[in-house]
């Protein structure tokens, strides 16, 4: 299945080989580079600046990027709820180290308990993009 680039929600542009920099369209299915055998690196088209309101009017999950991530179709996501956990301001311990701030993200309001959540989810979409 071929997808093109009006059809995605993303701003994924374009694929190049890690090694040799050859371009491959991020829309065929492809796994590695034809050329080097070597994983790809995502190109996006940011020409466009990406406005905080597009960002805020999302929804409350790390989809909310999206549009900076592989998703190519809505109907594709897959979420838990995984995302915009809080930062906790942390000044005492700032202060023992002679800091002027310290924040710690608290990954364990995910739904598994863990940073990991995210890291599940963000590609779970890619294998739907081809069914």
């Amino acid at each position: 299945m071929n997808l093109v680039a009006s059809e995605s929600l993303s701003r994924l542009a374009t694929l190049h080989c890690s090694a040799c920099g050859t371009s491959y369209s991020a829309f065929e299915l492809q796994r590695v580079s034809a050329c080097c055998s070597l994983p790809l690196v995502a190109g996006y088209d940011l020409h466009e600046a990406l406005s905080r309101d597009v960002i805020d009017q999302a929804d409350s999950s790390m989809w909310r990027y999206g549009v900076l991530l592989p998703l190519l179709h809505e109907k594709n996501k897959v979420t838990l709820g995984e995302g915009m956990t809080p930062m906790l301001h942390l000044p005492r311990l700032a202060a023992r180290h002679e800091l002027s701030s310290l924040l710690l993200k608290d990954e364990g309001q995910n739904p598994t308990g863990s940073f990991k959540a995210r890291a599940l989810a963000w590609p779970s979409p890619k294998p739907k993009n081809w069914a």
